[in-house]
């Protein structure tokens, strides 16, 4: 939605929305998931099939330019020509606009911050185009819990 790069939010739920639990298919075979089920539960017990997992990562965001389109900068002249993304062949979005009055070499940002509007409603979304900028810290394996009407506080 807003190009490729490696997409993160600054909300567990956001991230919750892409987990699946795993299922007894995947404990076993080649799917990627047994490898990890192998590495994790060496000695055979495997976790229930209600688990999810989610990586805590810490990602060096650099410079951040903000949208809430994926078209439009939300500083006005922070990025050279006020361009989100640098033109490419077949507009695929791949590295973000040059900062406005840096000296050469030019920079183009490092991080895009997609703050709340026009097409994220609930959850903002942070996009880095470059990999090298993620350091996976944390694999989270973890099981949903239905809300108790009776509590005082959402789980």
């Amino acid at each position: 939605m807003f190009g490729e790069g490696v997409y993160f939010a600054d909300d567990g739920a956001k991230a919750d929305q892409y987990t699946r639990a795993a299922d007894a298919r995947i404990h076993v075979g080649d799917d990627p998931l047994a490898a990890l089920h192998k590495l994790l539960y060496p000695d055979g017990s495997l976790p229930g099939a209600s688990v999810n997992y989610m990586f805590l990562c810490r990602v060096g965001l650099g410079c951040i330019i903000r949208t809430n389109d994926g078209k439009t900068c939300l500083d006005a002249g922070v990025a050279t020509d006020d361009k989100l993304f640098v033109p490419s062949t077949k507009d695929r979005r791949k590295q973000l606009g040059e900062i406005a009055g840096c000296t050469e070499p030019k920079v183009p940002y490092h991080s895009l911050l997609v703050e709340l509007g026009r097409k994220i409603a609930r959850f903002r979304e942070i996009v880095v185009f470059d990999g090298a900028r993620v350091y996976p810290e944390y694999l989270l394996a973890y099981s949903r819990r239905e809300a108790d009407p009776d509590s005082d506080y959402d789980i």
